[in-house]
């Protein structure tokens, strides 16, 4: 055992004089090539990220990181995330096994209108609110849809509801889903 001691003491050494002299190399590149995209810096040919100089701030203090987080928080506030399979599956046309849901994520209740046409005016169903994380495993239409494939055009609306209990749309986005009758 005592001869092996100084066998590790030199290989740890070794390893210590190499990670050295690698981090030197990737600190002095580093440097060197802060405004080139993509640099190698080695033999090894390992690329590096450049700095990022455009739409960048400097946090001053902490009051202003405050603030930006906010601002973010904000924005994602307006935002409506969707949450749906793009087909669904029927045998009679009518009855449909899909997945369509108000994301986890989202802060608004909000329903579903599922259209026949481009212009949203045939519709073929319209649902009650959904909460946030809950979904649509199965959904009957208005109307029996032909054996085949069909586009159908989904509205996904968010819904707000102010202090005097007053409904008022929030936000809405558009989809189109594959709707096939087997």
């Amino acid at each position: 055992m005592a001869g092996k001691a100084p066998l590790i003491a030199a290989i740890s050494a070794a390893s210590v004089a190499v990670v050295a002299a690698s981090a030197a190399v990737i600190v002095v590149t580093t440097n060197a090539n802060r405004d080139e995209p993509l640099t190698q810096i080695d033999d090894a040919a390992v690329p590096r990220v450049a700095y990022a100089t455009e739409g960048v701030t400097v946090v001053e203090d902490s009051d202003e990181l405050s603030r930006m987080v906010q601002e973010m928080y904000d924005v994602k506030r307006d935002m409506m995330a969707l949450s749906y399979k793009n087909d669904a599956y029927g045998e009679n046309g009518r009855d449909f096994q899909c997945y369509i849901a108000n994301a986890p994520g989202n802060e608004y209740d909000m329903y579903i209108a599922i259209y026949a046409d481009e212009e949203y005016s045939e519709l073929l169903f319209l649902s009650k609110l959904l909460r946030p994380g809950t979904a649509f495993e199965r959904l009957e239409l208005e109307r029996a849809l032909e054996k085949g494939d069909h586009t159908v055009y989904v509205a996904f609306t968010q819904v707000e509801e102010d202090d005097d209990g007053k409904q008022a749309i929030h936000a809405q986005s558009r989809v189109t889903m594959t709707f096939h009758v087997v």
